[in-house]
């Protein structure tokens, strides 16, 4: 069914690519593409993965393309045996190229540690388009859970010392070209929970082992997104008093973190 070609995290999520002749269909001009793998394991995801979630942010053009689940199955343990794991079949969406013609996809987690000028200069553009992201999933009593900046991946072109991010199509005005990952966690507010166990170093908007509620999402990306480093931008009247009297030709250079 699935022909697994590397491993992005052991055990968890890989890069396949989709073999003719299973139940399941794939259309034909997906099928020549790479697909992510992800297997959750029962008794160690305190919830069963987001499946409907993950289509409906799909449907919206705000997550990978979300094809089926399977799982494999092993002659060693009886018929009646739970499943022990599934695999969701999901869209690949790979990096950007550095020549500056081929767009890709990195979080924003990345984005802002590499790439920290432009991060921070479109974080209310960024923040816009997060809050169409919660809005579309308020819409049918969503939640996701877990939408912190390494979840959230963005748009970029690149060239090897600078970036700049994609608008998503047809948005009006124009947002960056955000999609949402790992729905782990993800169903219905108020009734899937968070997992007894979380990173103690995040500052969640909810207990372990509760309900996550509508508002947590926006919590949470109110949260990190506060913590963006801003641009210090020099005040331009105050650079001319310091170089009245200086002969030598100023010149800025903009660095690029990378």
């Amino acid at each position: 069914m699935v022909e697994i070609i590397n491993v992005i995290h052991p055990g968890v999520v890989y890069l396949g690519k989709y073999v003719k002749g299973s139940q399941h269909e794939v259309p034909e001009s997906d099928i020549k593409e790479n697909l992510i793998v992800k297997v959750i394991y029962r008794g160690i995801s305190f919830e069963p993965y987001g499946e409907d979630v993950h289509r409906y942010l799909a449907s919206k053009d705000m997550a990978p393309k979300y094809y089926f689940s399977f799982h494999i199955d092993d002659h060693r343990f009886p018929k009646d045996a739970k499943v022990l794991e599934y695999h969701h079949l999901m869209e690949y969406l790979p990096p950007p190229s550095h020549d500056s013609v081929s767009a890709g996809w990195i979080s924003l987690l990345d984005l802002e540690e590499k790439y920290r000028d432009v991060a921070s200069h479109a974080k209310e553009e960024i923040k816009a388009a997060l809050y169409d992201i919660i809005n579309v999933l308020q819409e049918r009593n969503f939640v996701h859970g877990d939408l912190r900046p390494n979840n959230l991946l963005i748009s970029i072109k690149c060239t090897t010392n600078s970036c700049s991010i994609q608008s998503r199509p047809n948005s009006v005005p124009p947002l960056p070209y955000l999609k949402v990952i790992d729905f782990d966690w993800a169903g219905l507010a108020g009734v899937v929970e968070y997992p007894p166990h979380r990173n103690p170093d995040v500052q969640w908007p909810g207990s372990s082992g509760k309900p996550i509620m509508d508002t947590h999402d926006k919590i949470m990306i109110d949260s990190w997104l506060s913590k963006w480093s801003p641009i210090i931008v020099p005040d331009v009247e105050e650079e001319k008093e310091d170089r009245k009297d200086d002969d030598a030709p100023f010149l800025r250079i903009s660095h690029r973190y990378m």
